[in-house]
């Protein structure tokens, strides 16, 4: 468990499927996502318990007054922790998106790396307000941003 005094980043696990599920099939998670496509259940089902069993990847959900407000993954790809985040609709614009990176930063969880949509204000934002360093480059014919933080 990470924490400081009014959030938690709690481990994922199985029984989040459904919550993980959701929040991943949102329209605005997928439009911001390198996939847009939508997730199929069953193909979840199985993601989400080889994720969880992989010792090169953390899944954790990030807690505030014991609700769930969004999640935060972190693959090491490369030797660097590959991030892949979002926020629960109903606790967009609040700052959680900054809380949940420096809870991880706070970790001494790195080095870090992301890929965003340059079109993805709101993440650029964030990565840039937490120190991350920018670098701009193309996937499938799409402009994007890489930002590490050592």
């Amino acid at each position: 468990m990470i924490s400081d005094t009014q959030y938690i980043l709690r481990k994922a696990t199985f029984e989040d499927a459904l919550l993980l599920f959701n929040w991943a099939n949102n329209s605005e998670v997928r439009q911001n996502a390198i996939n847009p496509e939508k997730i199929k259940w069953e193909e979840h089902l199985v993601w989400l318990k080889t994720r969880l069993n992989d010792i090169n990847c953390r899944m954790f959900i990030l807690m505030g007054n014991q609700l769930p407000m969004g999640q935060i993954r972190l693959e090491l790809i490369n030797n660097y922790w590959l991030i892949d985040y979002s926020i629960d609709t109903d606790f967009r614009g609040k700052g959680l998106g900054n809380k949940i990176i420096s809870l991880i930063i706070n970790a001494h969880i790195q080095p870090l790396k992301a890929i965003v949509k340059k079109n993805n204000l709101s993440s650029n934002k964030i990565f840039i307000k937490c120190g991350f360093q920018s670098n701009s480059i193309q996937l499938n014919n799409e402009d994007y941003f890489e930002y590490t933080y050592e």
